[in-house]
């Protein structure tokens, strides 16, 4: 490698290489952060991390009532679900209709039917000041996304719209 070592004070202060050699260096530095990005990624999923399909990222980003979509996701009807969760069928259906609001306690008995935390049923722009909830838009993401990472980007792209 030809390299050329500048000294300030008698210690390395730079180095001065052939171009060729610096779009590799680059190249090598993002393929190691690749490997890293996917190494990170087969340690959560090991660690028993949630991979969440396309399809139902889509129907929340979409404005599909969480609910419905993750009790379709999970393979539940909505007797299961709300036997589960200790209230009667037709109350289920006007929540994920919209028709009706869930208290926290009935939201939180959902969530737990679900294998889900209360913030992935509940509407966070509601309870979120916008500025929050920008700034959580903006922060540069390089771990992969969990659940809550998710919900947060569902609800931000909501309030977009």
């Amino acid at each position: 490698m030809n390299v050329q070592v500048i000294e300030k004070d008698g210690q390395p202060e730079w180095a001065i290489l052939p171009y060729k050699t610096y779009e590799q260096l680059l190249e090598d530095a993002e393929m190691l952060q690749d490997i890293r990005d996917y190494d990170a990624a087969m340690q959560a999923i090991a660690d028993g991390e949630e991979l969440i399909p396309a399809e139902v990222v889509n129907a929340l980003l979409d404005g599909e009532n969480p609910i419905r979509v993750w009790r379709e996701y999970r393979g539940m009807t909505q007797a299961q679900l709300a036997k589960v969760a200790d209230i009667s069928v037709p109350y289920l259906s006007q929540l994920e209709s919209g028709k009706r609001r869930g208290s926290t306690d009935v939201l939180g008995a959902i969530a737990k039917g679900l294998d889900l935390t209360l913030d992935d049923l509940i509407d966070l722009r509601a309870t979120t000041p916008p500025a929050i909830l920008e700034r959580i838009a903006q922060a540069p993401d390089e771990e992969p996304m969990s659940i809550d990472e998710i919900n947060t980007l569902v609800h931000e792209v909501r309030r977009q719209r």
